[in-house]
């Protein structure tokens, strides 16, 4: 009978899960306070054929809060979940190598502005003509706190690539957001720094979970020169060259 393990590791964030199969895996699937929902895995992994062996996934979107439920064929569900407070973190979740743990979240704001159309008739002020629309996306403000400059930089670099981010914290179930940033700015906040994000949410991206260390050295040789001043002028950090995310 096909069986799932779940070991959940809060210095990383993530659950390790294990499922050792008797038949074919379609998918791993995740039941938690934000939804249910796929695992992300590496391109290949699933559909997994065969009726045995194993398969290997970290799951870095879990939910902090709560029970972590995951399912897989006809395997009994597999309960888990994080013991204790977890640092607020925000991940790539194509890319989860690139990640950050901050200190604490010091603001969440955010609101759905109406996407009707009102048109105000003179004369009858308590009778407009509405044109009925849903809401817009969710936009808001993240403010968040760390120890050092350094790290304001590190979340700075991280919300500047202009990719899909997750956003997740431990005081709040069903609080964890997938978001693209903008307006981002940093400000000392003695003793400490503080950096702020407008962002608009978005659906939970679609998509593998992208190889991390894609680059080789033949490739690295191809840039101009070839020297590492070309590389460190190219790429801001070793997370960026890894992941290729050129600045």
């Amino acid at each position: 009978m096909t069986t799932i393990t779940a070991t959940p590791d809060p210095a990383t964030g993530q659950i390790t899960v294990t499922i050792a199969k008797t038949e074919a895996i379609t998918s791993l699937i995740r039941a938690d306070v934000n939804g249910t929902r796929p695992v992300r895995a590496p391109a290949g992994v699933f559909p997994s054929a065969g009726t045995s062996g194993t398969i290997t996934i970290v799951d870095h979107e879990a939910a902090f809060n709560g029970s972590v439920v995951y399912r897989a064929g006809t395997a009994a569900p597999r309960w888990t979940g994080f013991t204790g407070p977890q640092q607020p973190r925000f991940t790539l979740p194509f890319t989860p190598e690139i990640t950050l743990a901050v200190d604490a979240v010091d603001t969440y704001s955010a609101g759905r502005e109406s996407a009707s159309t009102v048109h105000e008739i003179l004369g009858r002020e308590d009778d407009p003509i509405v044109v009925a629309a849903g809401m817009r996306s969710k936009r808001g403000t993240l403010e968040i706190i760390l120890d050092s400059y350094a790290q304001a930089a590190e979340l700075e670099n991280l919300l500047s690539l202009g990719k899909p981010i997750m956003y997740r914290q431990s005081e709040n179930p069903g609080q964890d957001l997938y978001f693209h940033a903008s307006n981002i700015s940093i400000a000392s906040d003695v003793p400490h720094w503080k950096v702020s994000a407008s962002f608009v949410g978005i659906r939970p991206p679609v998509g593998d979970r992208a190889a991390f260390g894609t680059w080789t050295f033949t490739t690295l040789a191809a840039l101009p020169s070839g020297t590492f001043g070309t590389v460190a002028a190219g790429y801001d950090s070793f997370d960026t060259l890894t992941s290729g995310e050129a600045l």
